[in-house]
């Protein structure tokens, strides 16, 4: 993995560096990819791994591993500048028109390399038409999210599977699509259910994370909070105005202690828990469905860190 990365490390620079011809592009391009690298290239290696399993040879994938990471990369600090809430980022710390206007250009430079990362001309089509499918899914679910519309489990289910899990389903469809020539279904299904385990895992987390962002004080209707909401009565009724309204009682003090002991009380993270197990589990009887995957399992979940229950405080 730590090889993989620096390969589609070098190739982000590189691919910045050719298509923006403007100093400050490059100059914030480098900056931001900076940034992206202290986390994982889980996105990238996605596609590296798959493209190797249907027996896909070369190096010429981790220049598309690269283009993902960088779709990645302007679908995160798009996320950060309309939610906010994230200030010590680099790109929250410049103007935002320019900010945006990198945005655009990784968006662009990254459909650039994955588009061009095939000689014949019906994969390029297919990477393109999957590609822009799960984008635009992506960004679908990313209003829902940005709008807090989500009423119940059910709903807030559909909004991942649009905003996070489609990214899951891109970049293991490509690395598929790219060995094979064609796309393959059962694995863009398995995908799905691995993006699914992911982002409620992250929810998870983010439950307990006082210091950068809360999603109880940001009152987000994340799967925890919808099943907290659901579930609260009598004196803790006052949960459902503020998460609602805003209000509180004038007596009540909002803070990690109060928070902890309600999530304690109404089994929060117990069922947020079964709940990424149940996923997970779906996404692991799909993943062992397909032939190609005996014998992969431990390495697969190894290489990825795939868990079944999230870090909580």
């Amino acid at each position: 993995m730590k090889q993989i990365k620096e390969e589609i490390e070098l190739h982000m620079r590189s691919l910045s560096d050719l298509y923006f011809s403007s100093k400050p592009m490059r100059e914030y391009a480098h900056l931001f990819i900076a940034e992206k690298l202290k986390e994982p290239m889980v996105f990238g290696a996605l596609i590296v791994w798959h493209y190797r399993l249907f027996g896909g040879m070369g190096d010429e994938i981790q220049r598309v591993a690269a283009g993902i990471e960088l779709l990645i990369l302007s679908s995160d600090i798009l996320d950060d500048l309309q939610d906010q809430d994230a200030p010590a980022k680099p790109w929250m710390q410049i103007p935002e028109p320019e900010a945006m206007n990198v945005v655009m250009g990784l968006l662009l430079i990254g459909q650039q390399a994955i588009i061009h990362g095939a000689a014949e001309a019906d994969i390029r089509l297919q990477a393109s038409e999957l590609v822009q499918e799960k984008l635009l899914c992506s960004l679908n679910g990313q209003m829902t999210d940005i709008r807090n519309e989500m009423q119940d489990i059910e709903h807030y289910v559909e909004m991942t599977k649009e905003k996070s899990a489609s990214l899951f389903v891109m970049s293991c469809g490509l690395g598929a699509l790219y060995a094979r020539g064609r796309r393959h279904p059962a694995v863009e299904e398995y995908a799905e259910y691995m993006g699914l385990s992911a982002q409620l895992s992250n929810d998870c987390k983010d439950l307990f994370n006082w210091e950068e962002k809360n999603d109880f004080t940001a009152r987000k209707r994340t799967l925890p909070m919808l099943y907290l909401l659901d579930s609260v009565e009598g004196p803790d009724l006052w949960v459902k105005d503020y998460i609602e309204k805003g209000t509180i009682p004038a007596e009540m003090e909002i803070n990690e202690s109060l928070f902890k002991d309600l999530c304690d009380r109404y089994g929060v993270v117990l069922y947020s828990q079964v709940q990424i197990q149940v996923y997970f589990y779906e996404f692991m009887e799909r993943f062992a469905a397909v032939p190609e995957t005996a014998g992969k399992k431990e390495e697969f979940l190894r290489e990825f860190a795939v868990r079944v229950e999230p870090d909580h405080a």
